[in-house]
């Protein structure tokens, strides 16, 4: 009978151990955000022009573009681009058919080949499209400003500081709020949010400034000054603080 009734009260008395034990382990906690916007100027520019022809005659098609491809890599290469970075983005040979009262006829080969250009020097982008234009290339993509990898880990370390800053206050001010004190215990994630736009980092955050091909042409004087981009970028951070 004596051990009976022992064994509701060591049940008890574990039951308690466990709720301590508990509390020690999860600890009162406030959930918050923590963020930081920062609006930055662009400090790279990049374009994508492709040396396109068609026709019936493969190795012809070959040599032309090849041709033109090489003089426009020669004319880039001369403008010495600061920070600069050039490379042959794709090289295409296809068929091309049309379609006539439900049959597929032959029409030609086309033939491309791409190349993309970027660097911190804007200004002389405008020159580029203006010596595709002497060449007769009219695919230019358009022109794109970003903000480069290096410049966005260099906001990053300087944002991340305000959001953590910012995610202490606002536990500081709930806790006071709630007649608590902040705790030893915390626990933070670090997130970013980019521009609605790709670039860099992520393939992705940039919006794309076309350029017509026929206002930018040779035949015209001094290429249009480009208006100085920027990208808005919000850091933030989620987590929790410990309360007592």
């Amino acid at each position: 009978m004596t051990k009976l009734k022992t064994i509701p009260l060591t049940i008890f008395l574990s039951l308690i151990c466990n709720t301590l034990s508990a509390k020690s382990f999860f600890p009162s906690m406030i959930q918050v955000s923590g963020t930081c916007k920062k609006k930055v100027p662009t400090n790279r520019s990049r374009l994508q022009i492709s040396v396109e022809n068609y026709g019936k005659e493969l190795n012809d098609l070959y040599q032309k573009t090849t041709t033109t491809y090489n003089l426009l890599y020669k004319r880039i290469k001369s403008l010495k681009l600061k920070n600069s970075e050039i490379e042959t983005s794709s090289y295409q040979v296809k068929k091309e058919f049309d379609w006539v009262k439900g049959k597929k006829i032959f029409r030609g080969y086309k033939v491309a080949l791409s190349i993309s250009v970027s660097s911190s020097e804007t200004q002389k982008m405008t020159t580029i499209i203006q010596e595709a234009n002497k060449l007769k290339i009219s695919n230019v993509r358009g022109l794109q400003q970003f903000v480069s990898d290096d410049m966005i880990m260099k906001i990053k370390s300087e944002c991340l500081k305000k959001a953590v800053l910012d995610a202490q206050t606002k536990a500081l001010s709930m806790a006071k709020a709630l007649g608590r004190k902040l705790g030893q215990n915390f626990r933070l994630t670090e997130g970013i949010k980019g521009p609605n736009s790709p670039g860099p980092m992520a393939k992705r955050y940039e919006k794309l400034e076309m350029f017509s091909m026929q206002s930018i042409s040779g035949r015209q004087g001094q290429p249009p000054a480009i208006a100085q981009g920027h990208r808005t970028f919000h850091f933030y951070v989620t987590g929790e603080f410990g309360v007592q």
